[in-house]
């Protein structure tokens, strides 16, 4: 009796041994952030196209992670700094693996992404951890966000808490905004899809200039701060009209502005 009582666990236990998914890494810092490759079922990567492995070029991925921008109408909250999803340091970290990773894919895996944006609020911590899948159909990458922008309440800093924080942390429901060659999957909206081929770039009217002068080009790459907190000012300045924000949020934030010069 005891004998048939093993088998049906065992043969209970079978499906899940089978349908187990492979998982590995590529890198990590035993922490928050890493870059993993998990395997799929056959019917699930011919359902998304998936054409792994694919040598993808490492400049191109990190244009395609900086350009991922929130929605305008995020900046007047408190608790988001800028409209970049990914900071420079993650753009540094994620790039050259997820490219390391495609060119290691099969046909049969999707690319597990990982990191946790560190952003001292004054007292306040205001970490974000995004955590995305990705793959490649054809000249487009997929980018699946199962948490986009959330913020980790709690001391990243402590190790040992990792994984707990993380399934704590809950995303804003927000929306991008979409850059060239980007658009929003129509099954489903969390899914980021973006042309490998980068899009042609906007021609930029010659300055006309007298001796002495700089051109408006020029006084940009001189002085960037400057011309990143005057655009974030127009931007507000264009909420406020368009009634999307009240006139104390305008005033709120645009001091928040003026005191980044």
């Amino acid at each position: 009796m005891k004998r048939w009582i093993l088998l049906v666990v065992m043969i209970a236990m079978l499906p899940a041994t089978l349908w187990a998914r492979k998982t590995t890494t590529i890198t990590t810092n035993h922490r928050f952030n890493s870059v993993k490759l998990s395997e799929v079922s056959l019917k699930e990567a011919e359902k998304r196209g998936i054409s792994h492995p694919v040598d993808v070029d490492e400049a191109r991925l990190r244009d395609i992670l900086a350009s991922i921008k929130l929605s305008k109408q995020y900046l007047v909250r408190k608790d988001v700094a800028s409209q970049e999803v990914l900071s420079e340091a993650a753009v540094d970290f994620l790039a050259p693996n997820l490219a390391a990773a495609f060119r290691k894919a099969a046909v049969t895996d999707e690319v597990l992404f990982s990191y946790l944006v560190k952003r001292p609020d004054f007292i306040m911590r205001n970490d974000r951890l995004t955590v995305g899948r990705a793959w490649i159909h054809g000249d487009e990458v997929h980018i699946l966000f199962d948490k986009l922008y959330a913020k980790v309440t709690g001391d990243t800093d402590k190790r040992g808490n990792e994984a707990k924080l993380a399934a704590r942390a809950r995303g804003l429901r927000v929306s991008l905004a979409l850059e060239p060659g980007q658009r929003m999957s129509p099954q489903n909206p969390d899914e980021l899809i973006v042309t490998l081929t980068p899009p042609p770039a906007e021609a930029v009217p010659a300055e006309k200039t007298t001796k002495g002068e700089r051109s408006t080009v020029e006084a940009e790459v001189a002085d960037p701060t400057a011309t990143n907190v005057e655009g974030r000012l127009q931007e507000l300045k264009d909420l406020k009209e368009k009634g999307l924000i009240t006139k104390k949020e305008y005033e709120t934030k645009r001091k928040e502005i003026l005191s980044d010069l």
